[in-house]
């Protein structure tokens, strides 16, 4: 008479495969889903000690505009889409 079925050794066999396959592929999502926010910004907190400190901040702040910013980069970009 022929067997039917699988062997124990063959169904652990199979889950310790499974298992594997989940655990490399939940740590590779995982690191997906991670936040870059150390990775993409050069941006360090600035300490405020004085008032002195937050007029220097200020006027710093007070000089970047994005009008400044050259777009013309930008423009060629969205044209070749």
């Amino acid at each position: 008479m022929k067997e039917r079925g699988f062997s124990l050794v063959e169904g652990v066999l199979v889950v310790v495969v499974v298992g594997l396959i989940g655990g490399v592929g939940y740590m590779v999502y995982s690191n997906f889903l991670a936040p870059k926010a150390d990775k993409t910004s050069d941006a360090q907190p600035v300490k405020v000690e004085s008032k002195k400190d937050l007029e220097t901040v200020d006027k710093t702040l007070d000089t970047v505009s994005l009008d400044d910013v050259d777009t013309t980069d930008l423009d060629s970009v969205t044209n070749d889409l």
